[in-house]
């Protein structure tokens, strides 16, 4: 899928933040790499579900919920979007829930991180809001 360029923010920025309500994830450019921040929901895909946001840099790819407590409902988001935007040239692909959920170690979570790895070829981090990323 072509990304709409009302979605996407460019930017060389040290810090990239995705944020929404309690949510927040930031991405910490260091090396001043060129970042595209893509705004999913609401603007790159309007209809279904799907994730916050993606975030693309060199050969990476970072899909991006915010999310309360229903984790299980932002696995769905995420596998969602990454079958409608991955580029298959991706060579390093991050799926991250932020969430308000305590405890973040369940079987659930446990299942999907071997099915994001396996079936989406997608590392997969479910941590608390204010989570930061440091890019390489």
């Amino acid at each position: 899928m072509k990304i709409k360029r009302e979605c996407e923010e460019v930017s060389r920025n040290s810090i990239i933040v995705c944020k929404e309500q309690n949510s927040k994830i930031a991405f910490n450019n260091s090396s001043k790499k060129q970042i595209s921040k893509i705004k999913v929901d609401g603007c790159q895909i309007t209809e279904g579900v799907r994730c916050d946001y993606l975030i693309t840099f060199s050969n990476d790819e970072h899909f991006v919920e915010l999310k309360g407590k229903d984790v299980s409902h932002a696995f769905k988001q995420l596998i969602r979007t990454i079958n409608l935007l991955k580029n298959s040239s991706c060579t390093n692909r991050v799926s991250y829930v932020m969430s308000s959920r305590s405890p973040l170690t369940s079987p659930e979570i446990q299942v999907q991180r071997v099915k994001f790895r396996r079936k989406y070829m997608s590392e997969l981090v479910v941590k608390n809001s204010n989570y930061q990323v440091k890019i390489k």
